[in-house]
C-alpha cells in the first residue's frame, strides 16, 4: 500500500491520507459522464481494539448551481446480516484489512457537468487515519462495457423514479461493489449480472469467522415498484408445472467470500432467478467451478450472466413464480460469457487476440437424471461469445476494439471428459 506524500509533484497518483491533522482532500474537477455511479475505495486499520474506527467520511459531490449530493461512510464494523444490508452499504467491513470499495449513484443533475468530489474526516480520534484511493464514476465490474443491445445500442442506466415512470424500467442499472445488474422492473429479474473475479475476492476476511450462505431476502434499496411483490417466501419449495426451482445466483456465493457482507450482497432477490433446481446445482455448478480452475491459475475473469426469453405454459402465457398469483417471470434459457485476462489490473489496452472469450448456453430444465451417474459435459453447453451474441441481442465487452473483440469473442474452449480445458480454437 502507498501512501500520499504531497510534497510529491506526482502526489495525484497515491492514496491519499486523512486523520486529526489533515481533515479534508478534494478530488480535481472532472466532467460527470452520462452514466455510472461514484465509486471509491477506503483503507482504515482498526489499530488495537479497533481504536482507529471512530468518526465518519463524508463524502460530497458538488458542482455550479446543483445542490450538493452527500454519502457518508461510518467509521463503525458493518454486521453482514440480512436485515442490516442497507445500513452496512455505509459501514466497514473489507476495510480494515485492505481497500474496500463503496458506491453512491450520481444524481442526474450532475451528468456532464463539471465537479468535484470532497472526502472530508468527521469527528475523529487521535488514532482514526482512513486512506482513500481510485475515485472514479465507473465500476470495475463495467470495465470491458455495459452490455449495450439491439440497433440502437440500449445501455443500461439508473434514475431514480418509481418503476411506473422509469424510462429504464426494464433496463435499470444497479452499481454494487460486489457486481452490477440491470434489473427488469417488469420481469422482477435481473436481464444480467457482471463482475470481475479473480483471488482477492475469494477469501474470508480474519476475525469475520465462517461466510454463511444466504438464501435470498427482498432487496429494499431499488426504486419504488421495482421489486414489488418479490419476496424470499415464493422460492419456498417453489414449483411450477412440476417443476422445481431453485434460488439461481447469477453473481454466486462462492465467488464472493471474502466478507460477510459481500456474501450477503449476492444474497439480494435481485441477484437472483428462478433455476430449474439440478440444472443450478449440476450444470452451472460445474461452469462455476471452471471460473475456479481459471482463478486458481492466477487468472482474472470479466463474468456476465444472463437470462434469456421467459417459460411460457401451454396457451402462450408466461410462467410465474409463485404458481398462483406469480409475479416473478421464469426465464426460459440461462447465460453465461467470461473474458479471460492473464493476470490481475489488466485493462481493455492490455487485450489482444491472445486473449479468449467463452460462452454457455442453457436452457432452463433438467438435463440430467439425479442418482443416475451421468456427467455434466460441458462441451454440451459451450458456445462461442458472438453466439450468444447473436441469440441475445447484446454487444459483450464493447469497450474493447472491434477487431480484437471479434476474434476472442470467436473461439471455443474444448473440455475433456471431466470438464477440464483441453483447447481453445479461433
Amino acid at each position: 500500500m502507498t501512501i500520499v506524500d504531497r510534497n510529491v509533484p506526482n502526489y495525484h497518483n497515491y492514496a491519499n491520507k486523512l486523520d486529526k491533522n489533515f481533515l479534508k482532500i478534494t478530488k480535481d474537477s472532472f466532467v460527470i459522464p452520462k452514466w455510472g455511479a461514484l465509486n471509491f475505495n477506503l483503507h482504515v486499520p482498526p489499530g488495537t481494539n479497533d481504536a482507529n474506527l471512530k468518526g465518519s467520511v463524508k463524502v460530497t459531490i458538488q458542482s455550479e448551481d446543483i445542490p450538493d449530493h452527500t454519502f457518508t461512510v461510518n467509521l463503525s464494523r458493518a454486521e453482514g446480516k440480512t436485515g442490516t444490508y442497507e445500513s452496512d452499504t455505509h459501514r466497514l467491513d473489507y476495510a480494515t484489512v485492505g481497500f474496500e470499495t463503496f458506491t453512491t449513484n450520481i444524481p442526474e443533475a450532475f451528468r456532464g457537468q463539471v465537479a468535484t468530489v470532497t472526502f472530508e474526516l468527521e469527528n475523529p480520534n487521535d488514532e482514526t487515519t482512513v486512506y482513500v484511493d481510485d475515485i472514479k464514476a465507473k465500476s470495475v465490474h463495467l470495465k470491458f462495457g455495459n452490455n449495450p443491445k439491439g440497433e440502437a445500442k440500449e445501455e443500461a442506466r439508473y434514475e431514480d423514479k418509481p418503476y411506473s415512470d422509469n424510462k429504464f424500467a426494464e433496463n435499470l442499472l444497479v452499481e454494487r461493489p460486489q457486481y452490477t445488474l440491470s434489473y427488469n422492473g417488469t420481469t422482477k429479474t435481473a436481464n444480467w449480472a457482471s463482475w470481475q473475479m479473480n483471488k482477492s475476492w475469494n477469501f474470508a476476511v480474519p476475525k469475520v469467522g465462517g461466510i454463511q450462505r444466504s438464501d435470498g431476502y427482498q432487496d429494499n434499496t431499488l426504486p419504488q415498484g421495482f421489486t414489488s411483490g418479490v419476496a424470499p417466501s415464493i422460492y419456498k419449495n417453489a414449483q411450477v408445472d412440476g417443476v422445481k426451482y431453485d434460488l439461481g445466483h447469477l453473481t454466486p456465493h462462492r465467488e464472493r467470500q471474502r466478507t460477510q457482507k459481500d456474501a450477503t450482497a449476492v444474497g439480494l432477490l435481485s441477484n437472483i432467478v428462478p433455476q430449474q433446481s439440478f440444472n443450478n446445482q449440476r450444470e452451472w455448478a460445474r461452469i462455476e467451478n471452471y471460473t475456479k480452475r481459471l482463478v486458481d491459475e492466477g487468472k482474472e475473469v470479466y463474468i456476465i450472466a444472463g437470462t434469456h426469453e421467459i417459460k411460457k405454459d401451454g396457451e402462450g402465457n408466461n410462467l410465474k413464480l409463485p404458481e398462483t398469483n406469480g409475479v416473478v417471470d421464469i426465464p426460459a434459457n440461462l447465460w453465461k460469457v467470461m473474458l479471460v485476462l492473464d493476470s490481475p489490473g489488466q485493462g481493455v489496452a492490455d487485450v489482444t487476440t491472445n486473449n479468449y472469450a467463452v460462452g454457455f448456453y442453457l436452457e432452463n430444465r433438467q438435463y440430467t437424471q439425479p442418482n443416475k451417474g451421468q456427467k455434466v459435459k460441458l462441451n454440451d453447453h459451450v458456445k462461442t461469445v458472438n453466439e450468444i451474441e447473436a441469440l441475445t441481442g447484446y454487444d459483450f465487452f464493447s469497450n474493447i476494439p472491434s477487431d480484437i473483440q471479434e476474434k476472442i469473442e470467436d473461439k471455443i474452449v474444448k473440455f475433456d471428459d471431466k470438464n477440464k480445458p483441453i483447447e481453445i480454437i479461433g
